[in-house]
């Protein structure tokens, strides 16, 4: 047995102030629809279901066994991974973010109330006892938390050691039982939470994934090496007594009840073990499903998640002839393109040409009709009056009347030569972006016979936007070409500009085009023949989308939603965000209220004022302002942003866990305001990092995370 290196750090450092991180500023989460759904584990709770999966929680009802029927879906900002619930609150461990308190007294519309952000990669497990909530966060370790009050979960302890990768965590008589992913079974004494200490260790084959602790015995899920049993009566001198173990598949859910063992195992379904003899444990019957993830029983029943195949629901009263009872599959395709006309939102991506939508509640958008399209993405949709234009790559461009959104009916397809992308749609012409076919123009006066009329392929187009007698067209490989379409028999490229970065989406806003590139990126377009840069701003993540309504633009990124009041194209200000849980590929503004195409889901979030966040133009602060780095964890690079009120004498220094200065940079006058520093940990250790600003009189500090 390995001898245990305890990690010695002082509590304030470990745990500072100012760590409650919000998803959103100025903006507020409305509602969704068409949520795909990946489930990893479950909790029954009443009548209730409460699913997570990668893009948060999903509440189902299953009072009836013949019928299990969808509450509500909850997005969350990173990936919820696992779940338990208490009284009124579901308590989440999201893998990208942390722990995420949801106020689920009214299942149709669950609220997060509360969270604390840990960072990537790490949440895997997570026990409620009490007030007291234990959190598995691999390398971090064991997170304590205090929810007595829901809302504000406070961190009151943490144990790691120099090796730990904590997986599952079950509380019981003070003693952690901790599945540690590549050594075994772990026992932490946690009867004094601000001073946890390790009792003794267990090595295990496997990689230890999910565990329960019932009587004398720890059962543990260990991956390739299936169910492992331990007796934990002495402490002194704990002992594997028994195994269960398939081969090729992967055990990683488990639920304990009474002398069975129910076992998720990926790839072959849910074994069901009696364990009535630990030292002998006998598989009774096995239900198949492709990738099971998280099991709970109740009574008879057993429900399992399946990563594929949604929530399983089986009566298990003769646990040697479990009989499937109902399935219950989410979506599955993309949402890729959106817009909105009157109460109606339609919507277009994988696999689906056309759903339409109620959106008359923006609380509760509902399903009108979905029509699904076997093999082939939509990717951008234009509404006119009665009639929706799709872009549907190989498939070119499709018009349907949609003059009852409840039976919308195919009217034509017009192949185009390329891969239709990007759309706009003016006045009897279509325009589409065909990627290496360029700009094609399409009649459409009669909608029912497509013509098309003139084009232009001597570029690559992915997006366009067209406004007057010119058509902007976005080449993601290049940037931006003008086109005077007003013959559109014969358009000429007039101008062009070259951009860096990866241009992907454009719109025009009178005398400006704004494009979603690296930045977002402001090109004054008064002479189209002379396009020229007036702007770059830069947001976290990869650009997918913009739209300019009034003062503001709305930029869309795979780090989520970003708001920028553009009034003033010499003192551009970010005014609003939202860290939304998916890619985002198209959005929709009207009237503040935003409709977005998120990969995941159809979602609907709303601008709630123009408070100043960051960048140019933020009111001065009287010190210096430090913001957590991004990505984070990272590997090996990473942004450090900060602001100061004056200008002055700076310097940012990097140190190790153990206090050691790693790096340092200076700057003797560096101006005032919003600045940037990439920072690479190239050649560096894998571990927590602290760097901290300092000016003559103030100073700053923040951790982040190394993760290689």
């Amino acid at each position: 047995m390995r001898s245990i290196i305890l990690y010695l750090i002082t509590f304030l450092f470990l745990f500072p102030l100012s760590v409650l991180s919000q998803f959103g500023q100025n903006v507020e989460f409305l509602g969704n629809a068409l949520v795909t759904g990946s489930y990893s584990d479950i909790v029954i709770s009443g009548d209730y279901a409460y699913v997570v999966d990668g893009y948060g929680l999903a509440i189902l009802d299953v009072s009836d066994p013949d019928t299990l029927v969808l509450m509500s879906n909850l997005a969350t900002p990173g990936s919820s991974r696992v779940i338990s619930v208490s009284g009124n609150y579901a308590y989440i461990g999201d893998e990208h973010y942390g722990l995420i308190v949801t106020d689920v007294s009214d299942p149709s519309y669950p609220q997060i109330v509360g969270q604390y952000h840990i960072g990537g990669g790490y949440v895997r497990g997570i026990f409620v006892q009490g007030n007291l909530l234990y959190l598995a966060a691999r390398s971090a370790g064991i997170y304590v938390f205090d929810i007595s009050t829901p809302s504000t979960p406070i961190v009151i302890g943490q144990f790691t050691t120099a090796y730990l990768d904590a997986h599952g965590v079950w509380v019981k008589d003070n003693l952690a039982y901790i599945g540690d992913w590549d050594v075994g079974l772990m026992v932490v004494n946690v009867a004094q939470s601000d001073s946890m200490y390790a009792i003794t260790e267990l090595e295990l084959p496997g990689q230890m994934y999910d565990l329960s602790v019932q009587g004398n015995y720890a059962y543990i899920a260990a991956r390739d090496s299936g169910l492992r049993i331990v007796n934990i009566s002495d402490l002194n001198n704990l002992q594997e007594v028994g195994s269960y173990n398939i081969g090729l598949n992967q055990a990683i859910g488990i639920f304990v009840e009474d002398t069975i063992a129910f076992i998720a195992y990926d790839g072959s379904g849910l074994h069901m073990v009696n364990i009535s003899d630990p030292s002998n444990p006998v598989n009774l019957s096995t239900a198949f499903a492709y990738n099971a993830s998280g099991v709970y029983t109740t009574g008879s029943y057993v429900y399992l998640t399946d990563t594929y195949g949604g929530l399983r629901l089986l009566d298990i009263a003769d646990p040697s002839n479990p009989l499937p009872l109902f399935q219950y599959r989410p979506s599955s395709e993309s949402v890729m393109g959106v817009y909105k006309s009157g109460n109606v939102a339609y919507v277009t991506g994988g696999q689906k040409l056309l759903t339409t939508l109620d959106v008359s509640s923006p609380l509760y958008p509902s399903v009108i009709y979905n029509w699904p399209s076997s093999g082939y993405n939509g990717i951008s949709i234009v509404v006119k009056d009665t009639l929706a234009f799709i872009t549907q790559t190989s498939q070119g461009l499709k018009i349907v009347s949609v003059a009852d959104p409840a039976a919308p009916s195919l009217l034509s397809v017009y192949n185009t030569p390329g891969w239709a992308w990007g759309l706009d749609v003016e006045g009897d012409y279509a325009y589409v972006a065909d990627s290496d076919s360029g700009l094609r123009i399409i009649d459409i006066s009669n909608p029912q016979i497509p013509i098309e009329v003139g084009y232009y392929d001597s570029v690559s187009a992915d997006k366009v936007d067209v406004s007057g007698n010119y058509a902007y067209l976005v080449d993601a490989n290049w940037g931006l070409y003008i086109l005077d379409i007003s013959d559109p028999m014969l358009p000429i490229r007039i101008g062009e500009l070259e951009l860096s970065g990866w241009p992907y989406d454009i719109q025009v806003n009178g005398d400006l085009a704004f494009m979603a590139c690296n930045d977002l990126t402001i090109i004054n377009i008064a002479n189209p023949t002379q396009p020229h840069l007036i702007e770059e701003l830069d947001f976290p993540g990869l650009r997918a989308a913009v739209f300019v309504e009034g003062d503001y633009a709305y930029l869309q990124t795979n780090y989520g939603l970003f708001i920028a009041d553009v009034s003033d194209t010499n003192n551009i200000v970010e005014v609003g965000s939202y860290d939304t849980p998916g890619s985002g590929y198209e959005i929709f503004v009207e009237n503040d209220t935003i409709y977005v195409a998120d990969d995941y889901a159809f979602e609907i979030y709303r601008f709630t004022g123009p408070t100043h966040i960051k960048g140019k133009g933020r009111d001065l602060l009287s010190r210096i302002f430090l913001y957590q780095n991004y990505p984070n964890p990272f590997n090996p690079r990473t942004i450090i942003e900060f602001e100061l009120p004056q200008s002055g004498k700076l310097s940012l220094t990097i140190y190790n866990i153990l206090g050691e200065q790693v790096d340092k940079v200076s700057w003797e006058n560096l101006p005032a305001g919003y600045h940037r520093y990439q920072w690479n940990g190239e050649g560096r250790a894998s571990g927590l990092y602290i760097y901290k600003l300092e000016t003559e009189k103030y100073g700053m500090s923040r951790k982040m995370l190394l993760l290689k």
